[in-house]
């Protein structure tokens, strides 16, 4: 038998001899030279590795260090920092982490070229000092982050990056110290968002499964969430206008100023802040354009706190029974305060409902669910006719009911498809308002004409002759003294305000007929008691 040793070459039994003082010699250079034994290590993994490297790299680049990026993965940091004999330069300096055969030590290189591409062109607002970054908090940060992503399976850091946050609206410019730490799970990715301190301040998740298939529509319970950072972050104070609901996100409107809109705005325009929320939280919007003024309009206000934010998907859910739209689905969602023509304004919940055949209807409901408004899909709506005698009645029985029996009235005014009512404000009564009646109910339109303003002003006790029969045989009466055909009523106006009034001064009920288009037309005012004061003929 032969022995092993005579298989093996003489200088490989020399090499094999000084193996140990060779291990011995890289163990003693990998001691004196800072090199370290083992696989590799990520930065994101080993306790004080990244302050270490950034200490490294601050001596490299000698104080104070000026930065504009800073970035972290797990085998390197980089600085994109100014350089101190030209500062319209940025160097890049580079701390690695090398692995040769289970050998790891760090190389350092730089300053190497670094090309600059900024959104804000003013190099030096996007810099900041090293010195206001806490390194000493990144490994815990690195943790958090990992925790607060809440990525199914098993997550890891993949990169840090620090720098100025950058906005773009109104103009460029440059915000606070920031860190991003980019979460991933393999299947899903988050962005976790830190202040200088490393103080974890909001989110990124659109790359997750959640928010790809996110509909906020379906799952109301969030709207809660979103009313809560609101308030949170803006307060209970009365300034919202308007909130809106979609699948995607929700909107905040409100009636707070905005000195620095995206679109200059001038004369009776302004600009209010506007703020959006979705899984990342709730973040500034571009700001809305307040037009109200120029159009004598106003937008009330109301706080956070005046709805019960946990009642809304209770109340979107009886949306579609109560619209007889039982395969319908919720398809938008508002929340506001209108302007009431007849009394208080209340904060009401619009809810909109859209069923196979794409017809839409909504329901307007209080803050508590009570039902008050159904608004059927316009295909399913029988028109009213507003010259029917019994509904002309009708409306005047309904106007003594929703605006009291004391409001003054300045004109009334009928036509095919809606009333047009001037008169005084509920809410000051110095002053008149134009209100609309239609199928949709009522909407204050508006300041009424000067010369309805100043009609000498009627109750609406004051039309009780008008009833039923009185109509229609003044409508007949009006189309026969005319020789005009059935169906060319045109309108129908009730005041003191005609061009012919009333040798008593008493109210007046003014019937026009006209053949459309272009055609033959007359009018006959009346007294109401049936009296034709003056006639029109064609």
């Amino acid at each position: 038998m032969r022995c092993f040793q005579s298989e093996v070459a003489p200088s490989a039994l020399r090499a094999l001899r000084r193996l140990p003082a060779m291990l011995a010699c890289l163990a003693c250079l990998a001691v004196l030279t800072g090199c370290r034994f083992g696989g590799s290590v990520s930065f994101f993994d080993e306790d004080n590795a990244i302050e270490r490297a950034v200490a490294s790299l601050k001596a490299r680049i000698g104080a104070p260090v000026r930065v504009l990026e800073l970035t972290i993965g797990p085998d390197h940091v980089t600085i994109g920092a100014q350089d101190p004999a030209n500062r319209n330069r940025i160097d890049q300096w580079r701390l690695e982490r090398m692995n040769v055969a289970w050998i790891n030590w760090d190389r350092t290189s730089g300053p190497s070229p670094y090309e600059v591409t900024l959104v804000n062109p003013d190099l030096e607002a996007n810099l900041f000092d090293l010195d206001e970054v806490d390194f000493d908090a990144s490994i815990k940060l690195a943790r958090a982050a990992i925790e607060r992503a809440g990525l199914a399976g098993k997550s890891r850091v993949t990169r840090m990056e620090i720098a100025r946050q950058i906005y773009i609206l109104p103009k460029p410019s440059s915000g606070e110290i920031r860190w991003t730490i980019d979460v991933s799970s393999g299947r899903e990715s988050v962005q976790v968002f830190a202040d200088a301190r490393g103080a974890i301040v909001g989110m990124n998740v659109s790359g997750t499964d959640r928010a790809k298939n996110l509909d906020i529509l379906r799952d109301l319970n969030l709207v809660a969430d979103a009313a809560q950072a609101f308030r949170y972050i803006l307060g209970t104070d009365a300034i919202l206008t308007a909130v809106s609901i979609n699948s995607s996100s929700i909107g905040f409107e409100t009636n707070v100023i905005d000195p620095s809109p995206p679109i200059p705005v001038s004369g009776s325009l302004s600009a209010s802040r506007a703020y959006t929320w979705n899984l990342n939280g709730l973040q500034r919007a571009i700001s809305r354009i307040n037009a109200d003024a120029a159009f004598g309009a106003t937008r009330n206000v109301f706080s956070v706190d005046d709805a019960d934010w946990k009642l809304l998907p209770k109340i979107a859910a009886a949306a579609a029974g109560q619209l007889s739209m039982p395969q319908g689905r919720v398809t938008g969602i508002e929340i506001s305060k209108p302007v009431n023509p007849i009394g208080q304004p209340i904060v009401l919940w619009k809810i909109e409902v859209t069923d196979q055949n794409k017809e839409k209807g909504y329901i307007l409901a209080d803050t508590a669910g009570t039902l008050k408004k159904v608004m059927l899909p316009e295909s399913w709506r029988t028109a009213t006719d507003w010259y029917d005698p019994a509904t002309m009645a009708a409306t005047f029985a309904r106007l003594g009911v929703d605006f009291g029996q004391d409001r003054q009235y300045a004109e009334i005014t009928i036509f095919n498809d809606k009333v047009i009512i001037t008169a005084q404000d509920h809410m000051q009564e110095n002053i008149s308002r134009e209100i609309i009646l239609s199928d949709g109910g009522y909407d204050r339109s508006g300041s009424p004409s000067m010369l309805a303003a100043k009609n000498v002003p009627f109750r609406i006790g004051d039309l009780s002759a008008l009833t039923t029969e009185r109509i229609r045989d003044l409508e007949a009466r009006t189309l026969a003294t005319l020789k005009m055909p059935p169906k060319t009523i045109s309108s129908i106006t009730i005041g003191r305000g005609g061009m012919d009034p009333s040798p008593k001064g008493n109210v007046t009920i003014e019937i026009r007929a006209e053949e459309r288009p272009f055609g033959r037309a007359g009018r006959v005012n009346y007294e109401l008691d049936g009296t034709a004061i003056k006639t029109y003929l064609p």
